[in-house]
């Protein structure tokens, strides 16, 4: 990761990288990005993205990073030690996705019943019941 790669908005590191690129992020004087504004995920069909929005309040930057993850085993590490805004985001994309954030402290259901749904509601793969296909308009 490099001050290049910043300017342009975004970064795509890899889920073994991801970790180290984030506290750098956040840690480093010249990065500075102090708040961690929203987590979410995206279904890419073969493989799930989490996306991660980052702010720089000193240097009035806005940063975007996606990490991919596989379908089978959706495994990414946890940011909510460094920005504790993380830890309401990611228990709301693991009941969704079902991404597990490894080092998360509470990884109980934020948005699902206690034994959770069964299924992840936001993956392309969930079918809604009583409808076979595709809905209409999609």
């Amino acid at each position: 990761m490099n001050e290049e790669m910043i300017a342009t908005g975004l970064l795509t590191p890899s889920t073994a990288e991801m970790k180290e690129w984030m506290r750098e992020l956040k840690e480093k004087p010249e990065y500075c990005f102090d708040r961690l504004i929203d987590v979410t995920a995206v279904d890419r069909g073969e493989k799930l993205e989490v996306v991660y929005r980052l702010n720089s309040l000193a240097f009035d930057k806005d940063l975007v990073v996606k990490v991919e993850t596989s379908r089978e085993a959706p495994f990414v590490p946890s940011v909510a030690d460094l920005w504790l805004s993380a830890l309401f985001g990611e228990r709301e994309v693991h009941d969704m996705f079902g991404i597990v954030f490894s080092g998360h402290p509470d990884l109980r259901p934020l948005l699902a019943p206690e034994d959770g749904f069964g299924f992840y509601p936001l993956r392309k793969d969930y079918k809604l019941p009583g409808r076979s296909g595709q809905q209409e308009g999609r």
